[in-house]
């Protein structure tokens, strides 16, 4: 019984800031309410960012394995045009209009398909000449002296004159172009003589551009004759099969349907930075973006 009675004595002679442990459970129970409230919030925000990314990786990639199927597409009907003139050296501009223009109707985003021979200075007069005789009066080998002003091109070793060309109607001014006569495109040509190896220009205006779209063009190299060692591959140069894309069509192009997806593609070349081609459409900083390269 004394021990029941001094209980409430001692309470009740306790000053008033001996109450707050016993306020304290009520308090500790709110801060961890609002700090479980914050980790659920947080939880789901990032819950909610997490889905955000998905979906934006979810689009931006198969957009990427579009474009990707789609060039390689393209690369093997270049393959069957170096095919075609390995196998017959002498074909007629005829018949190579012939056998690339299903291509060039099944797809449009090849921009163009070409022959450019190795030409000798030796034997520059005869194949000008004989462009001549194709029905091309003052056919002659070009380079660019300015952009957009061709002249007729000066003398050197070796020329790589675009010489068939399809198709011919919207990529006329090209016609002649010694695409050996401009850095990029001989860097291109070089690396590709050398490795055996399809080789993609670096980014470029186009000699058929008549807008601002850059594009791109792949040599793939032709041999007559040995062809195992670098050596070997330069004395056996015939010349390209050629295959040009303009960028902002090879994406629109094969796309297709996939532009109404709610995100906005933008290509970057990796070796400099510079953009090459922007998707119409608002980049909103709160949303995810995702990249990947693409060879």
């Amino acid at each position: 019984m004394a021990g029941g009675v001094s209980s409430p004595v001692s309470l009740m002679s306790n000053p008033p800031d001996e109450v707050t442990p016993v306020k304290a459970p009520a308090l500790v129970a709110l801060v961890a309410g609002v700090v479980l409230s914050g980790l659920v919030t947080a939880a789901l925000w990032q819950s909610r960012e997490k889905t955000r990314r998905d979906e934006v990786q979810r689009i931006a990639q198969d957009r990427v394995d579009v474009i990707r199927g789609q060039v390689l597409r393209s690369m093997e009907v270049l393959h069957g045009v170096a095919a075609l003139f390995a196998a017959k050296p002498d074909i007629s501009r005829e018949e190579f209009a012939k056998f690339v223009g299903a291509s060039l109707d099944r797809q449009p985003e090849l921009q163009a398909l070409a022959w450019d021979p190795r030409v000798t200075d030796a034997e520059r007069t005869a194949w000008e000449e004989k462009a001549r005789t194709d029905g091309f009066p003052g056919f002659v080998f070009t380079e660019e002296e300015s952009e957009g002003h061709r002249v007729p091109a000066g003398r050197r070793d070796i020329y790589y004159p675009v010489y068939y060309l399809e198709s011919l109607r919207k990529n006329a001014p090209a016609f002649g172009f010694d695409v050996g006569s401009e850095p990029r495109r001989r860097l291109a040509l070089v690396r590709a003589r050398d490795t055996g190896e399809p080789i993609a220009t670096a980014p470029i205006r186009l000699a058929q551009e008549q807008a601002s779209q850059q594009g791109f063009i792949v040599f793939q190299p032709v041999y007559h004759g040995p062809a195992e060692t670098v050596a070997e591959r330069n004395a056996s140069l015939t010349g390209f099969a050629t295959a040009v894309f303009r960028i902002g069509d090879l994406i629109e192009l094969t796309l297709g349907r996939r532009s109404g997806n709610p995100v906005a593609l933008t290509v970057f070349d990796q070796e400099d930075g510079s953009q090459l081609y922007r998707q119409d459409g608002p980049r909103i900083g709160s949303v995810p973006a995702w990249e990947t390269p693409l060879d």
